[in-house]
């Protein structure tokens, strides 16, 4: 999932109310991904800024933290 909160803060002032509202989403962002992380699903976040395949070798290298607490 590319992180839309670092994009879109790139093109915001940096102002009171622009920090606020930044710390509220990406808390709301976090629980999000715990809740599908929750269920099972690997999620890749992945800074914008960062060539993707470069992320997905890095991210997709580790086994998920599920998997190696199981086993194999």
């Amino acid at each position: 999932s590319p992180d839309p909160v670092r994009f879109e803060l790139s093109y915001l002032p940096k102002t009171r109310n622009v920090e606020l509202a930044s710390r509220v989403i990406r808390m709301e962002r976090r629980l999000l991904i715990q809740k599908v992380q929750r269920a099972g699903i690997q999620v890749l976040e992945w800074d914008v800024n960062d060539p993707f395949d470069q992320v997905v070798k890095r991210k997709l290298s580790h086994p998920p933290a599920w998997l190696r607490v199981v086993g194999r």
